[in-house]
């Protein structure tokens, strides 16, 4: 148990922490539960950027996007309580089926638009769009998860203010790799980098290292 959720599977794990499937036991509905690892339990930066993450969403009352439910603790580790669907992201996708229709592909994106301009309305910007962040529920619907790097326009932080790079090497926008202010252009271009990625199966530049695949988005 994690406070009244009863853990029953691991659906992934990373870097911030481990999400589980589970079941809210005083609601008797199905739940993922994103969890943070016990490692960075006592860091406050990362504390913070789950609570972040759990404001964000909470705004954001969208079809395309994954509900929050619940930001609570539980043995001194905080969690976030969120909507739970069946499927698999894109990045599976990609690796199962290889490089999708331009008209599959497509219709992928389009969700995503909805969901990243629903955001940028509400001036909240996700910085870490790829295709594994972007889910496809077994009913065919497209779901934007994972607001564990955005940020709020109008809410100052120190966690990732100008002169900090945060996203994922692959698909960051020219500015967000220089580490420049950012708005929901930045998401757009991660999501053209999606698209690209979709189409092909491969990603838009390659090499050795991460800091040459972030100069490539600048510089090519």
């Amino acid at each position: 148990m994690i406070g009244s959720y009863k853990v029953e599977k691991e659906l992934g794990r990373g870097g911030m922490g481990v999400v589980y499937e589970t079941v809210d036991e005083n609601l008797h509905r199905r739940t993922a539960l994103k969890v943070i690892s016990p490692m960075l339990g006592i860091n406050p930066e990362a504390i913070e950027r789950l609570r972040n993450e759990a404001r964000a969403v909470a705004k954001l009352n969208h079809p395309n996007i994954v509900s929050v439910y619940a930001f609570d603790y539980s043995e001194g580790l905080p969690f976030i309580a969120m909507e739970y669907v069946e499927g698999a992201d894109l990045r599976q996708q990609c690796l199962r089926h290889g490089p999708m229709s331009a008209e599959v592909s497509l219709k992928y994106i389009r969700g995503a638009v909805a969901a990243l301009g629903y955001a940028a309305k509400h001036r909240i910007i996700h910085r870490d769009i790829k295709p594994a962040n972007i889910f496809l529920t077994n009913e065919g619907e497209i779901k934007v998860m994972d607001f564990g790097l955005a940020k709020e326009l109008d809410v100052k932080s120190d966690l990732t203010g100008t002169g900090n790079t945060v996203g994922t090497p692959n698909y960051m926008s020219p500015e967000q790799v220089l580490a420049k202010p950012l708005d929901h252009r930045s998401d757009m271009y991660s999501l053209g980098c999606t698209l690209y990625t979709l189409l092909t199966g491969r990603l838009p530049f390659e090499a050795p290292s991460a800091t040459e695949v972030m100069m490539s988005h600048v510089n090519s």
